[in-house]
């Protein structure tokens, strides 16, 4: 008698059941289990989707105040050569020809 007879023998035929590999199909008490894990896995992801969202959040805002900052150097910038023109026209006025 061959082990797997003696299995059946002894157990029982086993639906889907392939002997010496322990292959079987899951149980509704296993995919219950994997129903809870599922359930974690997916509060997991959301915490984590919505810590990058923060995340998101706050780079936006770093980049908008770096924008901000840009910009009032820019205009400082125009306004230094404006002042330096009219100091140049101010002084060949004065006749200086350097």
């Amino acid at each position: 008698m061959t082990q797997e007879e003696l299995s059946i023998k002894v157990y029982g035929p086993r639906s889907g059941y392939v002997t010496g590999l322990g292959m079987r199909p899951f149980s509704s008490n296993k995919s219950i289990v994997g129903f809870g894990d599922n359930i974690t896995y997916v509060t997991q992801l959301e915490q984590k989707v919505q810590e990058q969202a923060n995340q998101i959040q706050e780079q936006a805002e770093r980049i908008e105040a770096a924008n901000n900052k840009i910009y009032e150097l820019v205009e400082a910038k125009k306004e230094q050569g404006r002042t330096l023109a009219r100091f140049m026209e101010y002084i060949k006025h004065q006749g200086y020809t350097g």
